[in-house]
């Protein structure tokens, strides 16, 4: 078969440390249900782990392997999150391909027909996300409270037809032939930052996007510690790249006129006392978004040094 050449669907999948097992089977019985009524549909599911280190996860995911319409593959080393999306694409069968990162839940019993009706809408399909917490479970977790913050952001970005600062890698559908002529830039190793770049791609381009209602929801949420890590990783990233996103970062843009203004300068003295104090703060049990980003505007100032 020569890949990409047909009109069927590949769910691909980039597996690090969690058990993947019940999104695979929901979508796997989703497929079955959508074959029995579409004629000849090909389709396939694709998880490939990038080197977790947790054992009985493996082991688990590993069952991947025998469900209907899977392959599952294991590499030796993490390769990152830019590659590993590259290697997908690659090992994808069809011309469709839909990517959920691994730590998702399907929230609707149509997910997949959803996603395959919208074939030939657009080269790229950007699903949703969802957040809601009626028992109040995260109230105190950072993450939650930034994700929640950020979907009603994106949905107003989507709507003023600026779609492609809004992509993420969570939830989408592309064209196989548009993601390997114009893949995801591997030199993006760290975290953040590779799918706002891939977006700036997209437009710059002229890949068309749209956005769609089809809306997944993240099944566990990172200890706040864990986040403010990752918001660091994700701002050393930023830093590295910054002259690939030149006009797709707000918080570049800020950083720009604080330079022309010397307020860079001058801040980075003060910076070294207030951001453990504030990051003190924000691993707590009472986080504030407000401090959030302010954290990230001082410790980006602190470790960047632009031309």
């Amino acid at each position: 078969m020569n890949k990409g050449k047909t009109d069927g669907l590949s769910i691909l999948i980039p597996a690090y440390n969690h058990d993947c097992t019940r999104l695979v089977s929901e979508l796997a019985m989703q497929l079955r249900m959508l074959k029995s009524t579409v004629k000849d549909m090909e389709c396939e599911i694709v998880v490939i782990d990038d080197g977790s280190t947790d054992s009985g996860i493996l082991l688990a995911n590993r069952r991947i392997g025998s469900m209907d319409f899977c392959r599952y593959i294991e590499n030796g080393h993490n390769i990152g999150r830019a590659a590993i999306r590259n290697q997908l694409a690659a090992e994808a069968r069809y011309e469709w391909l839909v990517f959920l990162d691994c730590d998702v839940v399907v929230l609707r019993p149509d997910f997949v027909q959803s996603y395959y009706g919208m074939r030939h809408i657009a080269d790229v399909v950007v699903g949703a996300l969802r957040f809601s917490d009626s028992s109040g479970r995260y109230a105190d977790n950072l993450r939650y409270r930034y994700e929640s913050r950020y979907v009603r952001k994106h949905v107003q970005r989507r709507n003023r037809q600026t779609a492609y600062t809004a992509f993420r890698t969570t939830n989408f559908m592309i064209r196989r032939s548009v993601i390997i002529s114009h893949p995801f830039d591997e030199s993006f190793e760290g975290y953040g930052y590779e799918d706002t770049l891939f977006g700036k791609e997209l437009k710059d381009v002229g890949v068309s996007l749209t956005h769609a209602d089809i809306d997944v929801t993240i099944d566990e949420y990172d200890t706040n510690a864990a986040f403010v890590e990752k918001t660091e990783e994700s701002l050393r990233t930023l830093s590295a790249h910054a002259d690939q996103m030149e006009g797709f970062s707000k918080l570049l843009a800020v950083w720009h006129t604080m330079t022309r203004w010397r307020f860079t300068c001058l801040s980075r003295p003060l910076l070294k006392p207030l951001l453990p104090v504030i990051r003190h703060q924000l691993v707590s049990n009472t986080p504030s978004l407000l401090l959030y980003d302010i954290y990230k505007l001082a410790f980006f100032i602190s470790i960047h040094r632009g031309q």
